[in-house]
């Protein structure tokens, strides 16, 4: 069908290059003898708003991994590009997805909302997720459940992953936020506590969830409309134990020119943005109230920050009415020196508070 891939003539990327041991010592794990489970059963979830060119190549990718996928739950956010005759005609075209291709439409009402639709119908012991536009490479299941037998105590799984189709985007996700990983496989006790400090930036892309853990979990925040991806990663890592592969597993689509999406509706230092992750960690605060007093600590000197830079998004503007705001929420929530001093000067002199800001990151560029 004309215009149903990016690329029709592509194949699905390949990491058959990853069963020899370049760069890795000879007895490192990759060179045991495959790992094989009693038939795992493999759901996995991909929610769509309107990326009907890209379905057949993240699909596919999807279909032929090395371990069987039972099935692929794909979760129509309300598109208007024709997504629905799109999945007509990739049933035509593939006869063996009949069955385990299987297609929910739903109200455009957001990303989380339709990801609980497809945990809701999933059937599988293990649940993955895929975005529409990015693509899996042929092994990366069956090197996850090596890393899940070596480390049984993890309930999920997370991989590397590259982006693609821009080339000022050449590091990949562990080498900008977790580098320092040398061995093929690890664990993390805590993943929560990644998210003290920076956004590790563990994609759903690349995760595994065991079916326990995800009920554990529960459901996703339908009120977050962008980041649910970090919530996720960090309140289920309050449940299980995580472990890794160190290889660049999932290919996530970052072309310049695409005008939809999250990315482009919420700019990285958008006060919608800035807005968010001040709600989520607000949020994650309250999760650990009973336990975790050191990440507790982190996570408020992190909210801090955001609302810092909240508040300086506003006073850039001359909003110092809604700055106050913020920054008097910051001091009840966490009265450091710092913001109580901020507080106090954006009620006294707003104005010159707004030109130390301006002054400040004039002189960082």
């Amino acid at each position: 069908m004309p215009g149903l891939s990016a690329d029709p003539t592509a194949s699905p990327p390949d990491s058959s290059a990853y069963e020899t041991n370049d760069g890795w010592p000879s007895d490192h794990l990759w060179a045991r003898p495959r790992w094989r489970r009693q038939s795992p059963k493999v759901s996995v979830i991909v929610p769509t708003y309107n990326r009907a060119s890209f379905l057949e190549g993240t699909i596919s990718s999807i279909f032929n991994q090395t371990v069987k996928v039972h099935e692929v739950l794909l979760v129509d956010d309300g598109s208007t590009d024709g997504t629905r005759s799109c999945v007509r005609a990739l049933l035509a075209k593939y006869p063996d997805w009949d069955g385990r291709l299987r297609y929910y439409w739903q109200q455009n009402c957001g990303k989380s909302v339709a990801l609980n639709v497809g945990v809701k119908y999933a059937s599988g012991d293990w649940i993955a997720f895929n975005d529409s536009d990015d693509q899996w490479l042929s092994k990366k299941l069956e090197l996850q459940f090596m890393a899940l037998s070596e480390y049984e105590e993890a309930g999920a799984c997370f991989t590397d992953v590259r982006f693609v189709n821009n080339p000022a985007m050449k590091e990949t996700v562990f080498e900008l936020a977790l580098p320092n990983r040398t061995f093929p496989f690890g664990i993390k006790e805590c993943v929560a506590s990644l998210y003290a400090t920076t956004w590790p930036s563990i994609y759903m892309q690349s995760l595994l969830v065991s079916r326990a853990s995800m009920e554990q979990f529960g459901e996703f925040d339908a009120s977050i409309r962008m980041g649910m991806d970090t919530d996720f990663s960090f309140r289920l890592g309050l449940t299980t134990p995580m472990c890794y592969v160190n290889l660049p597993l999932v290919e996530v689509d970052r072309t310049e020119s695409r005008t939809i999406g999250l990315t482009t509706e919420y700019p990285l230092n958008g006060a919608a943005r800035l807005q968010v992750h001040e709600r989520m960690i607000t949020k994650w605060l309250s999760a650990t109230r009973r336990s975790h007093p050191h990440l507790r600590r982190q996570l408020l000197a992190r909210l801090g920050r955001t609302q810092s830079a909240l508040a300086n998004h506003y006073l850039k503007k001359d909003d110092f009415e809604t700055a106050r705001s913020v920054l008097g929420r910051a001091a009840r929530q966490n009265p450091r020196p710092w913001i109580l001093a901020k507080f106090l000067w954006s009620v006294v002199a707003p104005r010159s508070l707004r030109g130390e800001i301006i002054r400040r990151e004039a002189a960082r560029q």
